[in-house]
Protein backbone atom coordinates (compact mmCIF):
# COMPACT_ATOMS: atom_id res chain seq x y z
CA UNK A 1 0.00 0.00 0.00
CA UNK A 2 0.96 3.23 -0.92
CA UNK A 3 2.54 5.62 2.02
CA UNK A 4 1.21 9.47 1.84
CA UNK A 5 4.84 10.86 1.17
CA UNK A 6 5.45 7.59 -1.59
CA UNK A 7 1.60 9.30 -3.62
CA UNK A 8 3.40 12.99 -2.79
CA UNK A 9 6.46 12.15 -4.58
CA UNK A 10 4.99 10.06 -7.43
CA UNK A 11 2.67 13.32 -7.98
CA UNK A 12 5.74 15.59 -8.68
CA UNK A 13 5.62 13.93 -12.32
CA UNK A 14 2.25 14.22 -12.74
CA UNK A 15 3.01 18.12 -12.12
CA UNK A 16 5.63 18.23 -14.33
CA UNK A 17 5.86 15.22 -16.82
CA UNK A 18 9.11 17.02 -18.12
CA UNK A 19 10.58 15.87 -14.75
CA UNK A 20 10.88 12.33 -16.15
CA UNK A 21 12.87 12.87 -18.94
CA UNK A 22 15.16 15.13 -17.02
CA UNK A 23 15.69 12.59 -14.46
CA UNK A 24 16.97 10.38 -16.89
CA UNK A 25 19.53 12.55 -18.24
CA UNK A 26 21.16 13.84 -14.88
CA UNK A 27 21.43 9.63 -14.69
CA UNK A 28 23.17 9.75 -18.09
CA UNK A 29 20.54 8.58 -20.20
CA UNK A 30 19.81 10.81 -22.78
CA UNK A 31 16.63 9.16 -25.07
CA UNK A 32 16.08 9.63 -28.47
CA UNK A 33 15.21 12.82 -30.01
CA UNK A 34 15.65 14.19 -26.40
CA UNK A 35 15.38 17.94 -25.89
CA UNK A 36 13.91 20.40 -23.92
CA UNK A 37 11.14 21.15 -26.49
CA UNK A 38 10.60 17.68 -26.59
CA UNK A 39 10.48 16.99 -23.03
CA UNK A 40 7.94 19.78 -22.11
CA UNK A 41 5.64 18.44 -24.59
CA UNK A 42 5.62 15.12 -22.43
CA UNK A 43 2.36 14.28 -21.28
CA UNK A 44 1.03 11.14 -18.51
CA UNK A 45 -0.24 7.95 -20.21
CA UNK A 46 -2.36 4.93 -19.22
CA UNK A 47 -0.29 3.35 -15.97
CA UNK A 48 -2.17 0.15 -15.34
CA UNK A 49 -0.80 -2.83 -16.72
CA UNK A 50 -3.07 -6.45 -17.60
CA UNK A 51 -1.62 -9.56 -17.47
CA UNK A 52 -3.56 -12.29 -19.82
CA UNK A 53 -5.33 -13.12 -16.58
CA UNK A 54 -7.66 -10.26 -15.51
CA UNK A 55 -5.26 -9.33 -13.41
CA UNK A 56 -4.39 -5.71 -13.60
CA UNK A 57 -1.07 -3.25 -11.37
CA UNK A 58 -0.44 0.10 -11.92
CA UNK A 59 2.82 1.93 -11.93
CA UNK A 60 3.09 4.98 -10.41
CA UNK A 61 3.44 7.22 -13.65
CA UNK A 62 3.71 6.34 -17.43
CA UNK A 63 5.09 9.50 -19.34
CA UNK A 64 4.66 9.39 -22.83
CA UNK A 65 7.15 11.99 -25.29
CA UNK A 66 6.41 12.71 -28.77
CA UNK A 67 2.56 12.92 -30.86
CA UNK A 68 -0.02 10.36 -30.05
CA UNK A 69 0.26 8.70 -32.93
CA UNK A 70 3.53 8.23 -33.15
CA UNK A 71 5.81 8.70 -29.40
CA UNK A 72 9.29 9.18 -29.71
CA UNK A 73 10.04 7.13 -25.94
CA UNK A 74 8.03 6.23 -23.19
CA UNK A 75 8.85 6.17 -19.59
CA UNK A 76 7.53 3.75 -16.62
CA UNK A 77 8.43 6.21 -13.53
CA UNK A 78 8.52 4.29 -9.99
CA UNK A 79 8.80 5.55 -6.65
CA UNK A 80 10.32 3.35 -4.35
CA UNK A 81 10.84 3.98 -0.54
CA UNK A 82 11.59 0.54 0.49
CA UNK A 83 12.27 -2.91 -0.74
CA UNK A 84 9.48 -4.78 -2.42
CA UNK A 85 10.37 -8.00 -4.21
CA UNK A 86 7.22 -8.13 -5.64
CA UNK A 87 7.74 -5.02 -7.54
CA UNK A 88 10.45 -5.70 -8.91
CA UNK A 89 8.91 -8.82 -10.65
CA UNK A 90 6.44 -6.39 -12.35
CA UNK A 91 9.24 -4.21 -13.95
CA UNK A 92 10.05 -5.87 -16.77
CA UNK A 93 6.24 -6.82 -17.42
CA UNK A 94 5.56 -2.97 -17.31
CA UNK A 95 8.46 -2.16 -19.56
CA UNK A 96 7.27 -4.89 -22.29
CA UNK A 97 3.84 -3.89 -22.49
CA UNK A 98 4.50 -0.01 -22.59
CA UNK A 99 6.50 -1.13 -25.48
CA UNK A 100 4.18 -3.06 -27.23
CA UNK A 101 1.35 -0.53 -26.63
CA UNK A 102 3.37 2.39 -28.20
CA UNK A 103 6.02 0.59 -30.45
CA UNK A 104 8.97 3.07 -29.22
CA UNK A 105 12.11 2.66 -26.99
CA UNK A 106 10.91 2.71 -23.42
CA UNK A 107 12.83 3.13 -20.15
CA UNK A 108 12.47 2.58 -16.50
CA UNK A 109 12.96 5.49 -14.10
CA UNK A 110 12.66 4.28 -10.31
CA UNK A 111 13.30 7.32 -7.67
CA UNK A 112 14.84 6.11 -4.70
CA UNK A 113 15.57 8.86 -1.92
CA UNK A 114 17.24 6.48 0.38
CA UNK A 115 21.05 5.56 -0.96
CA UNK A 116 20.21 2.03 0.77
CA UNK A 117 16.83 1.35 -1.19
CA UNK A 118 19.00 3.24 -4.46
CA UNK A 119 21.41 0.43 -4.65
CA UNK A 120 19.17 -2.09 -4.03
CA UNK A 121 16.96 -1.36 -6.90
CA UNK A 122 20.36 -0.84 -9.20
CA UNK A 123 20.71 -4.70 -9.06
CA UNK A 124 19.69 -6.06 -12.23
CA UNK A 125 17.10 -8.25 -13.21
CA UNK A 126 17.75 -11.49 -14.40
CA UNK A 127 15.20 -12.81 -16.63
CA UNK A 128 17.29 -15.76 -18.05
CA UNK A 129 17.33 -15.15 -21.74
CA UNK A 130 20.91 -14.32 -22.65
CA UNK A 131 21.65 -10.55 -22.52
CA UNK A 132 18.02 -9.98 -21.51
CA UNK A 133 19.01 -8.95 -17.97
CA UNK A 134 16.81 -5.31 -16.55
CA UNK A 135 19.17 -2.90 -15.17
CA UNK A 136 16.95 0.17 -13.81
CA UNK A 137 17.83 3.96 -14.25
CA UNK A 138 17.75 4.88 -10.82
CA UNK A 139 17.75 8.51 -9.39
CA UNK A 140 19.29 8.55 -5.53
CA UNK A 141 20.45 11.33 -3.73
CA UNK A 142 23.88 10.67 -4.90
CA UNK A 143 22.39 11.98 -9.06
CA UNK A 144 20.19 14.88 -7.59
CA UNK A 145 21.42 18.17 -7.14
CA UNK A 146 23.62 18.91 -3.34
CA UNK A 147 21.66 20.21 -0.69
CA UNK A 148 22.72 23.61 -0.42
CA UNK A 149 21.76 24.03 -4.73
CA UNK A 150 18.08 22.50 -4.13
CA UNK A 151 16.49 26.00 -3.25
CA UNK A 152 17.91 27.41 -6.87
CA UNK A 153 16.40 24.39 -8.44
CA UNK A 154 13.25 24.54 -6.86
CA UNK A 155 12.87 28.41 -8.34
CA UNK A 156 13.45 27.14 -11.70
CA UNK A 157 12.43 23.37 -11.05
CA UNK A 158 9.95 22.85 -7.98
CA UNK A 159 9.77 19.02 -8.39
CA UNK A 160 13.28 18.52 -9.00
CA UNK A 161 14.29 20.70 -6.00
CA UNK A 162 11.49 19.42 -3.81
CA UNK A 163 12.86 15.93 -4.28
CA UNK A 164 16.35 16.94 -4.18
CA UNK A 165 15.81 17.96 -0.91
CA UNK A 166 13.91 15.20 -0.10
CA UNK A 167 16.69 12.90 -0.85
CA UNK A 168 19.79 15.42 0.56
CA UNK A 169 18.57 16.69 3.99
CA UNK A 170 18.61 13.42 5.89
CA UNK A 171 22.38 12.95 4.84
CA UNK A 172 23.23 16.78 5.59
CA UNK A 173 21.35 16.19 9.06
CA UNK A 174 23.28 12.70 9.58
CA UNK A 175 26.91 14.72 9.71
CA UNK A 176 25.17 17.31 12.24
CA UNK A 177 25.78 20.30 9.95
CA UNK A 178 23.18 22.56 11.75
CA UNK A 179 24.40 25.58 9.67
CA UNK A 180 23.89 24.61 6.34
CA UNK A 181 20.52 22.61 6.94
CA UNK A 182 19.05 26.28 8.14
CA UNK A 183 20.25 27.83 5.05
CA UNK A 184 18.57 25.09 3.11
CA UNK A 185 15.81 25.25 4.42
CA UNK A 186 15.27 29.31 4.58
CA UNK A 187 16.52 29.25 0.74
CA UNK A 188 13.39 26.24 0.12
CA UNK A 189 10.53 28.41 1.79
CA UNK A 190 11.34 31.28 -0.06
CA UNK A 191 11.73 29.30 -3.24
CA UNK A 192 8.69 27.52 -2.65
CA UNK A 193 5.97 30.29 -1.62
CA UNK A 194 7.43 33.31 -3.57
CA UNK A 195 7.95 31.99 -7.11
CA UNK A 196 4.92 32.36 -9.77
CA UNK A 197 5.28 29.02 -10.94
CA UNK A 198 5.08 27.52 -7.82
CA UNK A 199 1.80 28.82 -6.99
CA UNK A 200 0.24 27.21 -10.43
CA UNK A 201 0.42 23.89 -8.37
CA UNK A 202 -2.20 23.03 -6.21
CA UNK A 203 0.28 20.32 -4.62
CA UNK A 204 2.59 23.41 -3.23
CA UNK A 205 1.78 23.29 0.30
CA UNK A 206 1.89 19.58 0.53
CA UNK A 207 5.08 19.36 -0.95
CA UNK A 208 6.35 22.34 1.36
CA UNK A 209 5.41 20.53 4.53
CA UNK A 210 7.12 17.53 2.70
CA UNK A 211 9.81 19.00 2.02
CA UNK A 212 10.29 19.83 6.33
CA UNK A 213 9.86 16.91 7.58
CA UNK A 214 12.55 15.93 5.53
CA UNK A 215 14.83 18.22 8.21
CA UNK A 216 15.59 18.12 12.01
CA UNK A 217 12.62 19.50 14.18
CA UNK A 218 14.51 22.09 15.74
CA UNK A 219 15.89 23.31 12.17
CA UNK A 220 12.17 23.64 10.75
CA UNK A 221 11.09 25.68 14.25
CA UNK A 222 13.86 27.80 13.89
CA UNK A 223 13.76 28.76 10.54
CA UNK A 224 9.66 28.90 10.47
CA UNK A 225 9.63 31.50 13.56
CA UNK A 226 11.35 33.93 11.09
CA UNK A 227 9.21 33.24 8.28
CA UNK A 228 6.22 33.03 9.96
CA UNK A 229 5.00 36.35 9.85
CA UNK A 230 6.31 36.81 5.93
CA UNK A 231 3.97 33.76 4.87
CA UNK A 232 0.73 34.87 6.99
CA UNK A 233 1.57 38.30 4.66
CA UNK A 234 1.22 36.16 1.23
CA UNK A 235 -1.98 37.01 -0.74
CA UNK A 236 -2.41 32.87 -1.93
CA UNK A 237 -5.22 31.06 0.12
CA UNK A 238 -2.97 28.20 0.58
CA UNK A 239 0.36 30.19 1.97
CA UNK A 240 -2.47 31.42 4.55
CA UNK A 241 -3.64 27.99 5.19
CA UNK A 242 -0.36 26.61 5.72
CA UNK A 243 0.95 29.59 7.77
CA UNK A 244 -2.45 29.53 10.02
CA UNK A 245 -2.19 25.63 10.04
CA UNK A 246 1.55 25.39 11.64
CA UNK A 247 1.04 28.45 13.99
CA UNK A 248 -2.03 26.65 15.75
CA UNK A 249 -0.05 23.58 15.74
CA UNK A 250 3.20 25.60 17.27
CA UNK A 251 0.88 26.30 20.23
CA UNK A 252 0.08 22.50 20.65
CA UNK A 253 1.70 20.40 22.77
CA UNK A 254 1.68 17.33 20.79
CA UNK A 255 3.83 19.01 18.15
CA UNK A 256 4.14 15.30 16.33
CA UNK A 257 0.48 14.55 16.42
CA UNK A 258 -0.33 18.29 15.44
CA UNK A 259 2.06 18.10 12.50
CA UNK A 260 1.31 14.55 11.04
CA UNK A 261 -2.60 15.22 10.82
CA UNK A 262 -2.02 18.81 9.44
CA UNK A 263 0.47 16.66 6.72
CA UNK A 264 -2.50 14.67 6.11
CA UNK A 265 -5.59 16.81 5.80
CA UNK A 266 -3.11 18.74 3.68
CA UNK A 267 -1.99 16.00 1.35
CA UNK A 268 -6.56 15.23 0.98
CA UNK A 269 -7.01 18.81 -0.01
CA UNK A 270 -4.60 18.43 -2.31
CA UNK A 271 -5.57 15.72 -3.88
CA UNK A 272 -9.37 16.57 -3.89
CA UNK A 273 -8.20 19.51 -5.88
CA UNK A 274 -5.80 16.93 -8.53
CA UNK A 275 -9.21 14.86 -9.13
CA UNK A 276 -10.99 18.81 -10.25
CA UNK A 277 -8.36 19.43 -12.21
CA UNK A 278 -8.42 16.22 -13.96
CA UNK A 279 -12.06 16.54 -14.86
CA UNK A 280 -11.56 20.22 -15.77
CA UNK A 281 -8.87 19.81 -18.23
CA UNK A 282 -10.99 16.94 -19.86
CA UNK A 283 -13.61 19.17 -20.43
CA UNK A 284 -15.92 17.35 -17.90
CA UNK A 285 -18.58 19.53 -16.35
CA UNK A 286 -18.22 19.03 -12.74
CA UNK A 287 -21.23 20.35 -10.66
CA UNK A 288 -21.45 22.93 -8.02
CA UNK A 289 -22.36 20.33 -5.38
CA UNK A 290 -19.96 17.75 -6.57
CA UNK A 291 -17.60 19.62 -6.19
CA UNK A 292 -17.74 20.61 -3.50
CA UNK A 293 -18.25 16.68 -1.94
CA UNK A 294 -14.91 16.17 -3.49
CA UNK A 295 -13.52 19.07 -1.53
CA UNK A 296 -14.89 18.12 1.69
CA UNK A 297 -13.81 14.85 1.37
CA UNK A 298 -10.83 13.41 3.84
CA UNK A 299 -10.49 9.78 2.82
CA UNK A 300 -7.28 9.36 0.74
CA UNK A 301 -8.44 6.02 -0.66
CA UNK A 302 -11.67 7.74 -2.02
CA UNK A 303 -9.39 10.40 -3.48
CA UNK A 304 -7.26 8.06 -4.76
CA UNK A 305 -10.03 6.08 -6.35
CA UNK A 306 -12.23 8.94 -7.85
CA UNK A 307 -8.12 10.15 -9.14
CA UNK A 308 -7.99 7.07 -11.25
CA UNK A 309 -11.37 6.90 -12.64
CA UNK A 310 -11.02 10.90 -13.77
CA UNK A 311 -8.81 9.63 -16.76
CA UNK A 312 -10.97 8.02 -17.99
CA UNK A 313 -14.55 8.43 -16.98
CA UNK A 314 -16.86 9.60 -19.43
CA UNK A 315 -18.45 12.17 -16.73
CA UNK A 316 -17.86 13.37 -13.26
CA UNK A 317 -20.45 11.94 -11.65
CA UNK A 318 -19.44 8.26 -13.67
CA UNK A 319 -15.89 9.10 -11.89
CA UNK A 320 -17.01 10.29 -8.91
CA UNK A 321 -20.10 7.42 -7.97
Amino acid sequence: MPTSEHEILAELFAARPALAAELLELCGVRPPGGGPALYERGELGDASFRDVAPVESRADHVVVFGPKERPVFAVVVEVQRGRDERKRLRWPVYLAQLWARHGCPVYLLVVAPDEAVARWCREPIALGHPGWDLRPVVVGPGELPPLEQAAAVAARNLPLGVLAAVARAPRVAAAHDRPQLEAAARGLIEALVSSEEALRYDWIDVWLNLVLVSFPEEVVEAVMEEKMTELREYTSPVMRRLAERWRQQGREEGREEGREEGFEQGHAQALAEAVLRVLATRGLDVPPALAERVRACRDLAALRRWHERAVTASSAEEAIG
